[in-house]
């Protein structure tokens, strides 16, 4: 592996596992605005970046890790590369090593002499952050180190502290055209469709890592209970999956009763850890029922037939039942449903209500001819056929299989 990728997976590494930002920077190439997300070019236009950030870097040595903190209590690493290299720093952050509260603000907003007008776009910016350890940030960059210079020796750390004294910003007041504001709840919203699009299609590895991205934009803390507004904000979660797969043509049967469910179960969570794990359930719940129940590539009467059959598994579901129960000639429903499911409404039918009799074997006792009748086959002979015609065991000798299990 060479240097350029050894950066590269270094930069990916550190932002796929603190969620915070790190970037191969070129002062000759790139402006010092990105280093802190644009923020002073937000309260101040005019603000002088390079003199602001670049006199850290005269001074700069190789092997040492120098952490600074400012006055809007951001945190950032620099390290210098080796000689050669494409890029002279990688620079990670801003990030923060406390949750921003009212007394966080205010501290801000008293040591940079701005307005309490700031407030709200300052939350917006904040609220993107991660909340990080050094140790964790440090260990990712040690790493780094010791496939650049081959050396088991340590790379110095060296903490830095901004002293001085905000700017005077009296005159500032955030509009509607502020550049960070606006910037930040674009992304956001665009991180939240990309969320829904996944789970949409019911891809649950794409949702996760969606979720994850979206996730870094934290809202803020509107309870007092943090638990309290964890929950909150998973029962949000919870109806932007249940309408996510509603577009997908899931019917509202399915939906409401896994959003019942884990209605439930954030209810009743006791911590804050427990909820994220519930949202991580959820949303593979969710997709899996996408995958399992969706309907979307079905023209509507399809749809209709499909969902009367799920739900009514118990009814007559004859070919000529479905069609006179929405009115289409049944030899136009057949072919229908052949071209658009690739098999047999009758087929389909049975496949169902053997599906559904295995979760009965699976869960209960009920008597196998009580089963039959459950699913909608009074015949019990011939329930028994099409069971080992699909699971290659008769109804009792599936039972004993699993017991033996």
């Amino acid at each position: 592996m060479n240097i350029k990728d050894v950066l590269q997976f270094t930069k990916n590494m550190i932002r796929a596992a603190a969620g915070v930002p790190a970037q191969l920077f070129d002062p000759a190439e790139q402006g010092w605005e990105s280093t802190d997300l644009s923020l002073r070019k937000m309260l101040d236009p005019d603000f002088d970046y390079e003199a602001y950030f670049g006199r850290y870097t005269v001074y700069m040595e190789e092997k040492v890790f120098y952490c600074l903190s400012d006055n809007f209590s951001l945190y950032y690493i620099f390290m210098k590369l080796p000689e050669g290299s494409d890029y002279p720093y990688i620079i990670i952050g801003p990030y923060l090593t406390e949750n921003p509260d009212e007394g966080f603000y205010t501290k801000v907003i008293a040591q940079n002499q701005l307005t309490g007008s700031t407030m709200t776009a300052l939350k917006n910016f904040y609220n993107v952050l991660q909340i990080a350890d050094h140790a964790k940030v440090i260990s990712a960059l040690h790493i780094l180190a010791s496939f650049l210079y081959q050396e088991e020796e340590d790379c110095r750390i060296e903490f830095l502290e901004d002293q001085e004294k905000g700017q005077n910003m009296d005159s500032f007041v955030p509009g509607p055209d502020m550049y960070f504001s606006i910037h930040v709840i674009k992304e956001r919203y665009d991180k939240e469709n990309e969320f829904l699009k996944a789970v949409k299609k019911g891809n649950q590895e794409e949702a996760v890592i969606a979720y994850h991205n979206f996730s870094s934009y934290r809202i803020s803390q509107r309870n007092k209970d943090p638990l309290r507004d964890r929950k909150n904000l998973s029962f949000v979660l919870n109806t932007l999956l249940r309408k996510a797969s509603e577009t997908s043509y899931v019917h509202p049967v399915y939906l409401d009763e896994i959003s019942h469910r884990y209605a439930l179960k954030i209810e009743s969570a006791i911590s804050t850890k427990q909820i994220e794990n519930i949202n991580l359930e959820m949303i593979r719940k969710y997709c899996i029922l996408v995958r399992n129940q969706s309907l979307r590539n079905h023209s509507p009467i399809i749809r209709k037939a499909i969902d009367y059959i799920n739900l009514n598994l118990s009814s007559p579901l004859g070919l000529k039942d479905i069609a006179a129960l929405f009115n289409v000639n049944p030899s136009y429903l057949s072919s229908l449903f052949k071209k658009e499911t690739g098999g047999t409404l009758t087929d389909y039918v049975n496949k169902q209500r053997i599906d559904a009799a295995l979760k009965l074997l699976n869960t209960g006792d009920m008597q196998v001819q009580d089963i039959a009748y459950y699913v909608g086959i009074s015949d019990v002979n011939y329930f028994s056929k099409l069971f080992k015609k699909q699971v290659g065991y008769t109804p009792s000798g599936y039972r004993k299989a699993i017991q033996k299990n």
